[in-house]
Formats: C-alpha cells, structure tokens, sequence
C-alpha cells in the first residue's frame, strides 16, 4: 500500500494530494466507516481508509493508505487495513484509559494527603481541649 509524494509526472503536486487525502479522510469520518476509491487515470488518487473509534464509538481519527497511480484495492488489502485500523483504535482506547486511570491515580493522592491533614489538624484541636 505505498505510494510516494511529490510531482507525478506534470500531473498534481504534493500539496494538492494532500489536500485531497484530507478531504477522502473527513469523508470517511462522515460516513463512519470504509471508503476505498481505486483512483485513476484522470488523476484522481487511489485511496482506501478506515474510522479510528474511541470508547464510547468516537471518531478518534482516520486511518488511511494512498497511491499517486490508479490502484485496485484488494480484499486482502482492505481486511489489512482495516485490521490495522482495529488495532490502532484498540491502542488508543488503551491509551485514553491509561490516562484517565492515571488522573484518578493522581487525585486520590491529592484527596489522601488533605485527609491525613485534617486528620492531623484534629488531632492536634482535641489534644488542647
């Protein structure tokens, strides 16, 4: 699934496949699922991408492979892709849930610290009294 940047020939130059990469990739994010689209002579870029989904089915991204030439995706490819868009989905889940767990990690510190000084502070209020 490769492709490569640059001029194509006297065809488009990089910046414009990019720009229309970018539009093929918010259409995915649009639909919610797999576009592929097999490009062609005329210029057209070959493209086949998949939707990264967060936890709660969010759109985290888009996972995409490009060709500057005409290209026929095959089944292979596109099951490859999307397994690929599976597991980085998965990993960003992990990722997200890692983050979240370390932010409880992090507040209950803070919460136990001002416990154990109110706890000190009473202590010290009943040893006057």
């Amino acid at each position: 699934m490769g492709g490569r940047r640059g001029f194509r020939g006297d065809r488009k130059p990089a910046g414009s496949v990019d720009a229309e990469a970018s539009a093929l990739c918010r259409r995915v994010a649009e639909l919610g699922g797999p576009l592929a689209l097999a490009g062609g002579a005329d210029g057209q870029l070959a493209f086949a991408g998949v939707p990264l989904v967060g936890p709660a089915g969010e759109l985290l991204g888009v996972l995409a492979a490009t060709d500057t030439g005409a290209r026929a995706w095959s089944e292979e490819d596109l099951r490859d892709l999307g397994d690929l868009g599976a597991a980085c989905s998965a990993q960003m889940r992990l990722r997200l849930r890692s983050d979240e767990v370390q932010r409880a990690g992090e507040a209950a510190g803070e919460a136990a610290s001002l416990a154990e000084a109110e706890a000190d502070r009473m202590e010290t209020l009943l040893s006057r009294a």
